[in-house]
């Protein structure tokens, strides 16, 4: 492929991630003829067709198989789907995974592009947060602006997360349309960032960086998921372990200081409430009170673990996919703590991996497993080739492969995720199969 069709490739996977990231409504702001999203996707598949067998040849092979498996286990979940509704299932998602993993791992299959592309998907969310800190402080213009780009209606449930139009609290959720699935962009953000700080080389870079890294930590606390608090806190502490392993020992005493005086400064400043009448909702809606573990708290992290254990159970006798929820409601309520926090109102698990095996039954669960081998092979060979470069690329791949992990980690504890639409993991992933595919030449 030459050189200007690769410069033209590169501009329309960026153009993708940012739009993966920030999902603006062009058929609503538009027309539905000129979205940006669906004429970059057709670009995309006339630039690559023509040299269709130079770049499957320029893809690592195992990265091609996951690929693969990715698409038979969405072929698989459609014939459930039709098997036990009579009914064909959106695949619209196959489609953009399939279009954006082929043009990440021939475009970032170099070190310089590679870097362009993780940066892209890290100023994207980096973009939707910082968005988000004005309008978590300052409300109006800034809601009815993020409802108009994305084309919604306020005010939504998945906004205000079960609260009505008088008792409205907001938690943050940036340029996103939902609080769970931007807990996942949340539990990158300060990981990447950091992975950043350690792979530049200038002050300027550094200090921007650096103020990415406390935006996104005033992001997570905005947001209040407990799940995206967990998983980046943890994929920090990795992270920083690696630097131990460096010369570079002062970013992990300088980044756990820092870290600590962000938390502590901007824990008091955030607006939890927005009058004294919803000073009993505190409770629930700021990340401080939901892991202090009070008695709603508790009652609701109990409630959940038992979800997923009950989740499991169903899975296990239903090897078709578990169509039918009062199944699963029948045996989640053989436990009371369940029961009693949620009644019959209980829909899901709250495990992304547990809801593949509903959606796809055994053969699901199989199928990501041997999807999760053929990652843990590319994340090797990854490795192998980053080694042969200049070391601050090191900082690269640990920021892509622990940020993945933490986005995996905080699938454990919602029903979206990888499989069901969930696209920061999706960018990430295609991204290790882009390193593995990377050409030194």
């Amino acid at each position: 492929m030459d050189k200007i069709r690769l410069d033209l490739l590169t501009i329309l996977v960026l153009i993708i991630i940012f739009l993966s990231i920030i999902p603006i409504n062009f058929e609503k702001l538009i027309n539905p003829i000129l979205d940006i999203r669906n004429i970059s996707y057709i670009l995309i598949i006339f630039t690559i067709l023509p040299f269709w067998k130079h770049v499957y040849n320029e893809i690592h092979h195992d990265t091609k198989i996951i690929l693969a498996l990715f698409l038979l286990y969405f072929v698989l979940e459609g014939s459930l789907y039709y098997y036990h509704h009579g009914e064909g299932k959106n695949m619209y998602y196959a489609v953009w995974v399939f279009v954006i993993m082929v043009s990440i791992f021939y475009v970032g299959s170099s070190p310089e592009r590679l870097c362009l592309l993780y940066k892209m998907v890290i100023l994207s969310i980096g973009l939707s947060v910082s968005y988000g800190v004005f309008e978590i402080f300052f409300g109006e213009p800034f809601t009815s602006i993020r409802y108009y780009l994305l084309g919604r209606t306020p005010v939504s449930q998945t906004d205000v997360y079960g609260m009505s139009n008088e008792q409205e609290i907001i938690r943050m959720v940036g340029l996103s349309k939902k609080i769970f699935s931007f807990s996942y962009q949340l539990a990158i953000l300060p990981i990447a960032s950091i992975s950043m700080i350690l792979y530049s080389l200038t002050r300027k870079a550094k200090l921007f960086w650096g103020i990415i890294f406390v935006i996104s930590i005033l992001g997570i606390l905005s947001n209040a998921e407990r799940s995206a608090a967990l998983s980046s806190f943890i994929g920090i502490v990795f992270l920083l372990s690696k630097v131990l392993k460096t010369k570079n020992r002062k970013y992990v005493f300088g980044g756990a200081l820092l870290s600590i005086l962000v938390f502590s400064i901007i824990i008091q400043l955030l607006p939890f409430e927005k009058d004294k009448q919803l000073e009993k909702d505190k409770q629930r809606f700021s990340l401080q009170a939901r892991i202090e573990g009070t008695d709603p708290a508790e009652a609701e992290n109990k409630a959940r673990l038992l979800q997923q254990i009950a989740g499991a159970e169903t899975v296990l006798i239903k090897p078709l996919g578990v169509y039918n929820y009062d199944d699963y409601k029948n045996i989640a309520h053989k436990y009371a703590a369940i029961k009693e926090h949620y009644g019959w109102s209980i829909t899901a698990p709250h495990n992304h991996f547990i809801n593949v095996g509903f959606r796809a039954g055994w053969c699901g669960i199989l199928l990501i497993i041997l999807i999760f081998i053929n990652i843990k092979k590319c994340v090797y060979i990854f490795r192998q080739k980053i080694r042969l470069i200049e070391d601050r690329f090191i900082w690269i791949y640990y920021g892509i492969i622990i940020s993945f992990l933490a986005n995996l980690l905080n699938a454990c504890f919602h029903n979206q995720g990888l499989f069901f639409g969930e696209q920061a993991g999706i960018l990430l992933l295609a991204l290790i199969g882009a390193g593995a595919s990377m050409s030194l030449k």
